[in-house]
């Protein structure tokens, strides 16, 4: 690639626009185009799926060549040879609500990363998802095209490791929804290491139903929720994620820990505010 030296001396602290959160995100490479900070305990975004299924080409989540995205997870795995994480996922979608098969069509045409920052078009229902990030926290920023009722997928049982193993019985979720804003709960799933991750979610307006989509099977103990929204065409639906991980005596505690992680970092729905941030950190570290 040719670089221009206007271009340089236009910014010269910019390290971050010399990175390509792509590289390394086909085949077996194993890494991830999700927004995340340096040293973060949240990378949030896209998981996807392909033909062949075979467990070992997700361990980050997410493959180039794929065509579909499933949602958008809160934890990825960067580079590694083992498949886990992949923690609460979300996703932005209209049309029919059913009980599985939530994924739409993507291109890679249309998505752009850069450190801190993701963004895809969801071509089967009409939404443009962008994702920047904080330490513990993350915003969403979901522009649906079309008016009309809108739907937000809340999936607590969701996790990487499922694709390689019948873990979903293991999995417990206990979820306390916050009135029309949001929700928060605590998941214990097991994987390499077994954990505890607290979360809370919140939205930036009020949703005007939700309801709980049926379990796969009968013993499955994580729920996944499903809100509407009343939007306009071209309308803005923001939401923000944050985690606390810990265990053993701290663990009823953990819901409350993330909430103020959320406060402390994310205190208001400024995204772009998010995003600079992010790339502000980043370039700290570049710059060594």
């Amino acid at each position: 690639m040719a670089v221009h030296w206007a271009e340089c001396i236009a910014d010269p602290e910019d390290f971050s626009r010399w990175v390509d959160p792509f590289v390394g995100t086909s085949a077996t490479g194993h890494t991830f185009p999700a927004a995340c900070v340096p040293f973060g305990l949240v990378q949030p975004g896209p998981d996807t799926v392909g033909a062949d299924g075979l467990w070992w080409h997700y361990c980050s989540g997410y493959r180039y060549e794929d065509s579909r995205i499933v949602g958008f997870s809160q934890t990825h795995l960067n580079g590694t040879g083992g498949i886990d994480l992949g923690d609460l996922l979300v996703l932005p979608f209209t049309g029919e609500v059913g009980n599985d098969n939530y994924s739409s069509k993507f291109r890679n045409v249309t998505e752009q990363a850069s450190p801190g920052w993701y963004a895809v078009r969801l071509d089967d229902f009409g939404v443009v998802a962008e994702v920047s990030a904080a330490e513990h926290s993350a915003i969403y920023r979901f522009t649906y095209e079309k008016g009309g009722l809108a739907h937000l997928l809340v999936d607590t049982l969701y996790g990487l490791s499922l694709r390689q193993r019948n873990t979903a019985k293991s999995v417990v979720a206990d979820v306390h929804i916050d009135g029309k804003s949001g929700l928060s709960g605590t998941i214990r799933r097991p994987g390499w290491v077994s954990r505890v991750i607290a979360f809370t979610i919140r939205f930036d307006r009020s949703s005007v139903a939700h309801r709980a989509i049926p379990p796969h099977k009968d013993d499955e103990t994580a729920p996944r929720y499903v809100f509407d929204f009343d939007m306009k065409d071209g309308e803005m639906l923001s939401v923000k994620v944050a985690l606390s991980a810990g265990g053993g005596f701290i663990e009823t505690a953990l819901p409350e820990m993330a909430k103020r992680n959320l406060d402390a970092e994310i205190p208001g729905w400024d995204f772009d505010a998010v995003k600079g941030a992010a790339r502000t950190k980043w370039n700290e570290v570049l710059s060594k």
